[in-house]
């Protein structure tokens, strides 16, 4: 029977898989392979003739018994992810699992019990802790946009990144946004309507905008010409990146003179250290970096999502101990003692 007690994985980061484990892959093991990392699954027995990794700058991890289970824990939940709570690792981590039951059948079963413990676990640290992570592009992006009214004009300065994928602060805001009558979506970097199309077609952009508002696309030398006939301006773009492009909005924005409309620089704050350049704190313009209650709750967004992070890495480790000992409850009853909260479906 696979117990925690037997438990062992060893960890391999490596964007390509070195060469000592190329022909390496036990009957017993479960390999769990992303783009950054190999992990092996399995029991102290499966690794007796783990090769030694000789590649230089590949980092390799031992883990066994509570610490390893911890570690598949932090890893199918996106703890351990760059991107902090990404959800493509589990599902990584569920197709490498149905292949050993395939390649493994005899050994599958014994193995589907301890990973139907795994994300009974992980759905348990997901919903209450992972999940609840704030982003603080959508929050800050609500806050900002508060006061545009129904009705109103806005144009959407927006960012397209080196790898032609749109910025999430420029998705995030353009969602927010809907419910203006009109939204002009530009990009300096794709000074052309059909490019500009393409790549926000491509991020399924109007799927998640009301079809009462009109989305129209114009190029960025159009920009000025739409700020004069009113409308509130949202700045997705690095501040300082292009000293041009930046004087073109500012000097755009001062000479429409247009009362009832604001504009928001989303990516600067004065109030901080190196958060706004020359031009801008020169350009005098009050209200391009939206209210102070931003800056506010961005702090403590911050301070909550540490916490929150905190106390997923402590009831990680409790659950790990907990099996260790030999529980085979689940999370929720661990760590509330009983059948408190809101606790997963347990697996049959």
């Amino acid at each position: 029977m696979f117990s925690i007690n037997d438990l062992k994985v060893i960890n391999v980061s490596a964007h390509n898989l070195p060469p000592e484990l190329a022909g390496w892959n036990d009957y017993g093991v479960i390999l769990v392979d992303t783009c950054t990392r190999k992990t092996y699954i399995g029991q102290e027995t499966d690794f007796a003739d783990f090769p030694k990794i000789l590649k230089p700058g590949v980092k390799e991890a031992k883990m066994e018994r509570e610490q390893a289970y911890a570690f598949l824990l932090r890893l199918k939940s996106g703890l351990d992810s760059p991107k902090l709570g990404e959800k493509n690792i589990d599902g990584q981590f569920n197709r490498d699992c149905d292949a050993f039951a395939e390649r493994c059948p005899d050994k599958s079963a014994d193995m589907a019990r301890f990973m139907s413990l795994l994300t009974a676990d992980n759905r348990y640290i997901r919903a209450n802790f992972i999940d609840r992570l704030q982003k603080a592009t959508i929050e800050t992006a609500s806050v900002l946009l508060a006061d545009v009214k129904k009705g109103d004009s806005a144009i959407l300065i927006g960012k397209i990144g080196k790898n032609d994928k749109v910025s999430q602060i420029t998705l995030d805001t353009a969602y927010a946004l809907g419910k203006v009558s009109t939204l002009y979506i530009t990009a300096p970097e794709r000074d052309d309507v059909a490019t500009l199309e393409h790549y926000f077609k491509t991020a399924d952009v109007r799927k998640r905008i009301p079809i009462t508002t009109k989305v129209v696309f114009i190029p960025f030398s159009d920009m000025g010409e739409k700020i004069a006939s009113g409308a509130h301006v949202f700045i997705d773009q690095p501040m300082g990146d292009n000293a041009y492009n930046e004087g073109y909005i500012i000097s755009a924005w001062k000479g429409a003179r247009v009362e009832g409309f604001k504009m928001v620089h989303l990516r600067g704050c004065p109030a901080l250290s190196g958060g706004s350049t020359k031009q801008w704190l020169n350009a005098e313009i009050p209200c391009y970096f939206g209210p102070e209650t931003v800056r506010e709750r961005k702090v403590k967004m911050d301070q909550d999502n540490i916490d929150l992070i905190e106390k997923a890495e402590l009831a990680i480790q409790q659950v790990a101990v907990a099996r260790g000992e030999g529980l085979t409850t689940y999370a929720h009853k661990i760590l509330t003692g009983g059948n408190k909260g809101n606790p997963p479906p347990e697996p049959s």
